[in-house]
């Protein structure tokens, strides 16, 4: 695969439904096959370094950086060379976590807030001139609790109100 503009490959869904091990699973085949790979992620480990708020707490504020952050690791990797961009967390879930955090404390978001956040969101695989790339895929993952191996430490389970809220609202 010979272009300027790489595959972009983005994976969305709530926390523990594969997504990582998904994209290390893809990477290992394209990096087989003689591709240049990038993968991008940990923005929710990140965000908490940079004392954000995350997960239930979401705000308008933090989920703007976790998009904006997440948007120039993947530009960075197309800069530098990436035949495929591998996105674990595509910008579209941070608003759905936000969204459900806003509904898990009972809040309901700003229509200027949401807006922003989704125009934001919607610039993710944009390429050079605004366009929108063409080589885009988008995969959705969401919880199955039949191969569930316990809850990781941001979970409460899979009965948890925020995951049950991401899922309806993400997908």
């Amino acid at each position: 695969m010979t272009s300027s503009n790489p595959l972009w490959i983005a994976v969305l869904g709530t926390h523990s439904t594969g997504k990582t091990t998904l994209l290390r699973r893809i990477e290992m085949e394209l990096r087989g096959h003689g591709l240049t790979v990038a993968r991008t992620g940990r923005l929710g480990k990140r965000a908490a370094t940079a004392g954000l708020p995350k997960m239930q707490h979401h705000t308008a504020q933090s989920t703007e950086w976790i998009i904006a952050q997440g948007i120039l690791d993947e530009t960075n990797a197309a800069a530098q060379g990436a035949e495929v961009v591998l996105i674990d967390r595509a910008a579209h879930d941070a608003v759905a976590y936000f969204e459900a955090a806003m509904a898990f404390r009972a809040e309901t978001p700003t229509r200027l807030e949401r807006e922003r956040l989704l125009a934001l969101a919607s610039t993710q695989l944009a390429g050079a001139a605004g366009e929108i790339a063409v080589d885009a895929v988008r995969l959705a993952r969401v919880l199955n609790t039949a191969v569930m191996k316990g809850a990781d430490e941001f979970d409460e389970g899979a009965g948890c109100p925020l995951r049950v809220l991401f899922d309806v609202l993400g997908h």
